[in-house]
Parts: structure tokens; sequence; C-alpha cells
């Protein structure tokens, strides 16, 4: 399988990431991308970033780092490229980008019937924080104690 990388959304990548799409069944589960985008410009602790095999996006979502933790938004990896590893591999990236952010954990919402992303995130390491934000249940992995996703 070859490797992803990460690369922040700049202006000219913008057309080519609303492209992006998850699965039908997940539309409704995951915000788009123009809501995510949105929210990343008007938070300024936040970064939209593209999940890129070789030169083609794969996958999208939003970093947003606040205080000693970094915040997933809308997540996805597009409907075409599902299922071979490049979710797993974005994850353990994002353990690389928390680590050099001096971010002690990393946190996902969820939407309570996507049960895909659940068993997803518990299998990456993520553990159920008891927490809710709009209605969503957070999901949190302390990246000091996790393997990056190599051992998970």
């Amino acid at each position: 399988m070859a490797a992803i990388t990460l690369r922040p959304v700049e202006q000219q990548d913008r057309a080519v990431v609303l492209e992006l799409q998850p699965r039908i069944e997940q539309q409704q589960l995951i915000p788009d991308v123009s809501t995510s985008l949105d929210y990343a410009d008007s938070h300024p602790d936040c970064i939209p970033y593209m999940i890129v095999h070789g030169e083609t996006p794969v996958g999208f979502f939003v970093w947003c780092v606040q205080e000693s933790t970094a915040r997933l938004v809308g997540f996805f990896i597009d409907q075409t490229f599902q299922r071979r590893g490049y979710a797993r591999q974005a994850v353990t990236q994002m353990h690389d980008l928390a680590r050099k952010a001096q971010v002690r954990r990393i946190a996902a919402t969820m939407h309570p019937a996507n049960i895909g992303a659940e068993r997803f995130y518990l299998k990456m390491g993520f553990t159920p924080s008891g927490e809710t934000l709009d209605d969503e249940a957070v999901y949190v992995c302390d990246v000091r104690n996790a393997s990056g996703g190599s051992g998970l």
C-alpha cells in the first residue's frame, strides 16, 4: 500500500477538495467539505487538510488545536477510495502532527448513528470520553500513550 500525505488545503486546492464525497449513507453523518471549510475559515485555530495519495486527494479533515487537544472536524475518505487503509494511515500521521504541535490528545466527535466510525476509532485506540458536543459523542486518544496506529 502506497503512503499518503497530509497537506494543508491552499486556496487553489479548494475546488478539488469540494469534489470529495463520503458514501451516500455517510453523508448525513459527516459535515460536508464546504461546511468544514467555512468552519476552518471562521476559527483561526483550525487548518483544513487534504489526504493525498500520490497527487490524488482521497480524503479531508479539519485539524483544530486548542490548548493540549487537537480536534478533528469532518474527517472522511472519499467514497471512491474507502477500504484501502487511507483512514488508518491518516490517523497515524495525525499522531505525528499532534506530537509536533505538542498536543497530548486527539478528539473526534461522531454522530450516534455512525457505527462504522465508532468501530474505526475504537480500533485506532480512541476511547469514549463520556462527553458530547453538538449531540455527538466525543472519543479521545492520548497521543503520549499511542503508537500512532502501528500497534493499535
